[in-house]
């Protein structure tokens, strides 16, 4: 009878060779891959203590970190310039600062409705700005021109209002032209006249901004009305007289680095067209004479880039065209 040993023997080792062999490579390799398991749990540790020791592949993380944490947003601001200068510099057929912008408007048909009111608009590219000018410059030697500008920093949910001021005659009267090609007419008193002016970008131009100006008449607020308000309660507040001519709006794209150049026609003085309490202002002058003057509007939008991180804290604002 033969002693059993006390020393493990794997049941394989009792097969035949090739069969033990395969056997012990299948053991050998289970083993291998417990002990392989075993080490990836212990390693991180080690691997992240070694990473961070290592200052060039830390920066080289937090650098790429950040970039995806930032994002790039297009801020749209305004300049508008407003010139003015004795009655027909601008409103004259054959005025030249005209000629320097070469762009229409983007519909015949408004261009036409605009006229008819008394409004002229043209759209000038960043190529056209150095003959605007040696334009301007021109009149302002050879004549009494005289400018204001103001900035608007845009908020894009709210209208944008262009104040012009009280207009120059106590009770005014206005025609205009509908979209129908019907004249119309209205009376307004101790009256004041503003620009409404709604922006847009289009996805496929991020370089072109679209405006909207549409024209405004207000008087003096009227009674208190009961108002409600946005949180469902309600307020008092005094009655607002305005009158918005949707029907005279203006709509153009102005490229990245352009301008809008509005003012008035020739008709303005002949009859009171809608443009007339516009760009016409009439001063008393020397001698108790009545001195008119009239004003032309140059609505420069800015485009601007800023980049900015997911907390806020990295901004790099400079102008589009610079980038």
């Amino acid at each position: 009878m033969t002693s059993s040993s006390s020393t493990f023997v794997p049941a394989c080792l009792g097969l035949r060779s090739s069969a033990r062999t395969s056997c012990l490579a299948i053991f050998l390799l289970l083993l291998s891959s417990s002990c392989i398991g075993t080490s990836k749990q212990e390693n991180p540790p080690s691997a992240r203590t070694e990473d961070a020791a290592s200052p060039e592949l830390e920066s080289t993380n937090s650098a790429t970190a950040a970039d995806l944490r930032s994002a790039t947003r297009l801020v749209v601001e305004f300049s508008v310039h407003r010139y003015t200068a004795p009655r027909g510099v601008f409103s004259s057929k054959d005025a030249h600062v005209w000629k320097v912008a070469t762009g229409p408007l983007p519909s015949a048909t408004m261009s036409l409705l605009l006229a008819d009111c008394g409004f002229r608009a043209m759209v000038g590219t960043e190529s056209d700005r150095r003959a605007l000018a040696e334009a301007m410059n021109t009149l302002r030697d050879s004549t009494d021109l005289r400018s204001v500008l103001d900035q608007i920093m845009p908020d894009a949910a709210r209208e944008i209002e262009i104040e012009i001021g009280p207009v120059s005659w106590p009770r005014l009267s206005v025609f205009f032209v509908d979209r129908d090609g019907n004249l119309a007419g209205q009376d307004f008193q101790d009256a004041k006249v503003k620009f409404l002016m709604n922006f847009a970008m289009r996805p496929e131009n991020l370089r072109e901004v679209w405006v909207q100006l549409v024209p405004a008449i207000e008087e003096p607020p009227g009674p208190l009305r009961w108002i409600g308000t946005p949180d469902g309660g309600f307020q008092q507040l005094p009655e607002l007289r305005r009158r918005v001519f949707s029907e005279v709006a203006l709509t153009a794209p102005i490229p990245e680095g352009g301008f809008l150049l509005l003012g008035p026609t020739e008709i303005v003085y002949d009859r009171p067209y809608l443009a007339r309490p516009f760009f016409v202002e009439q001063t008393e002058g020397g001698e108790k004479k009545l001195e008119t003057r009239e004003s032309l509007y140059i609505i420069s939008p800015i485009l601007r880039k800023v980049r900015e991180g997911f907390s806020d804290r990295r901004r790099d604002a400079a102008p589009a065209a610079s980038r």
